[in-house]
């Protein structure tokens, strides 16, 4: 009764309340395997991927047959970058159990991150054959396919998706990425329009629709989908560096200037940022304090062995120097 509660209470996203109905099913038998999963499934749910993974050991101790305690452990290694570690957990899973789809799933969205592209696809197919209406195996694979330039087929993998699930906002998004790729921009903002009128809270979708907007010129339009991005999402410096281009284009420096100070809040690791705020302080006179931003550029260009970008960057510190 405490595992059934449990998993309720963990698919509605009450994590802290299925913890602590997983902790009565282990106080009641502390050798129930699945009580242990289901105990990490909620501690990975409140964010400690670490102890989740304690706690899937334990489910496998007590039952090394238990294929859902591999997968599960692995989607918690890959959330913490062990996607060698998790990859092996999905073998596991798999040979105890061959049929398993979301199994394929996870280890086709491991293997694509370790850029071993085809054999993503492979488990995205063999998961899409045990169930044809797998919505998330068609938009991973729609996103790898993508990735390798076959674009026509990754928005047939969309459609599929929306087909099986006309409310998946994700595919829409997916889908409105390789259209504006394609050049398809109006076609790709009515995509990302459905995404947000299916979730209004979509931060990704204002993203990229600004994106769109902004390429076909409509700048204060652009300028408003990423300021509702940031409102949601506030800390994602991607979306202050697009505004405060935008922002910059228009002739509104110090905004532009707020905009970039922002992102490198955020992200303090990206030469461009500072290259882009060093522009404005230049615009603001602020000479002195571009070429601060300059020199940091340049630091950060050479250590990431981008010489090209580098060399640029000190060049443009000694014009403003001379001048």
């Amino acid at each position: 009764a405490y595992i059934a509660k449990g998993n309720r209470k963990f698919e509605s996203g009450f994590y802290q309340e299925a913890y602590i109905e997983f902790e009565r099913a282990i106080t009641l038998d502390p050798n129930f395997s699945n009580a242990y999963i289901g105990r990490g499934n909620a501690k990975s749910g409140l964010g400690d991927k670490t102890a989740a993974i304690a706690d899937f050991d334990l489910a496998i101790k007590l039952n090394a047959n238990n294929a859902a305690a591999y997968n599960n452990r692995g989607l918690a290694k890959s959330a913490i970058g062990q996607k060698p570690a998790a990859l092996a957990d999905y073998d596991l899973a798999i040979a105890i159990n061959p049929n398993f789809v979301e199994a394929y799933n996870n280890r086709g969205i491991v293997k694509s991150d370790l850029g071993q592209k085809q054999a993503a696809i492979a488990d995205y197919d063999r998961a899409i054959s045990l169930n044809p209406n797998y919505v998330l195996a068609y938009n991973n694979r729609g996103k790898v396919k993508s990735d390798l330039g076959q674009k026509q087929a990754a928005i047939a993998d969309y459609d599929r998706a929306i087909s099986v699930n006309p409310n998946y906002a994700l595919a829409y998004n997916n889908r409105g990425d390789v259209k504006s790729e394609l050049g398809q921009k109006q076609a790709a903002i009515a995509d990302y329009d459905r995404a947000i009128s299916i979730n209004l809270n979509y931060a990704e979708a204002y993203y990229n629709r600004g994106s769109v907007k902004s390429d076909l010129g409509q700048k204060q339009a652009a300028i408003a989908d990423y300021d509702r991005a940031i409102s949601i999402n506030p800390n994602d410096a991607r979306f202050y560096i697009l505004r405060g281009a935008l922002r910059y284009d228009l002739g509104n420096k110090q905004g532009a200037l707020s905009d970039f100070s922002q992102a490198i809040k955020i992200n303090s690791n990206l030469p461009v940022i500072y290259k882009v705020r060093g522009m404005a302080k230049v615009d603001l006179g602020d000479k002195q304090g571009a070429i601060d931003d300059y020199i940091r550029a340049a630091e950060l260009y050479r250590r990431q062995g981008e010489m090209k970008d580098y060399q640029q960057m000190m060049a443009d510190i000694a014009k403003l120097k001379g001048n």
